[in-house]
């Protein structure tokens, strides 16, 4: 995939010599229902190896634009009959910057413009009111609420589980919205 560039962000593949960095992100993962992410809590260097193969092969790096710091990871996965699933993570302290809605934006448009997506869907915990925001932001309509689809493992060892909203978007709603907030710039990624 090439390089997607906006105002302040640039999205690409991670390297695999940043590792050090994609253990930094997961080492406080920005929601309990990322918790099998956590690196603190994998018990073997083999579990290691493995989430770090997964983050280089299926996500992206969101890094900022000024100073090349790695803030949050992103990826879409394609469904049948060109429909995209889109997710995002930022690193905390992150959220209230607008990082979450430009990478999203930026990868959403890349998808509707060059990958001929015809509908992209997403997922948001019922009680992550700033992903809602978000995605009602990107356009997106809410389709659904799915009870009790997420889980982490609580503090006494008992699951608890969540619900999830599922969010999604045509191209032709796309398409018939304002310009979009954010340009972004297509370019070939550098060290591919």
């Amino acid at each position: 995939m090439e390089a997607l560039e906006t105002k302040r962000l640039l999205i690409r593949r991670f390297r695999y010599k940043e590792k050090e960095n994609i253990f930094a992100l997961l080492r406080d993962p920005p929601s309990k229902y990322y918790a099998r992410w956590k690196v603190g809590s994998l018990k073997d260097d083999q579990m290691k190896d493995d989430l770090l193969m997964e983050a280089v092969l299926r996500w992206l790096a969101i890094e900022l634009k000024d100073d090349c710091r790695l803030i949050g990871l992103i990826r879409c996965g394609r469904g049948l009959d060109k429909e995209f699933k889109v997710q995002w993570m930022l690193k905390s302290g992150c959220p209230g910057r607008g990082y979450a809605f430009e990478a999203a934006n930026a990868l959403i448009s890349y998808l509707f413009q060059r990958r001929d997506a015809r509908r992209i869907h997403t997922y948001a915990e019922a009680e992550d009111t700033r992903m809602q925001r978000i995605c009602e932001k990107l356009g997106m309509r809410r389709e659904g609420l799915y009870r009790e689809i997420t889980w982490y493992v609580g503090n006494d060892g008992v699951p608890v589980y969540g619900d999830t909203a599922e969010y999604a978007i045509l191209k032709k709603e796309w398409d018939a919205l304002s310009p979009a907030q954010y340009s972004v710039k297509i370019t070939p990624d550098p060290e591919i």
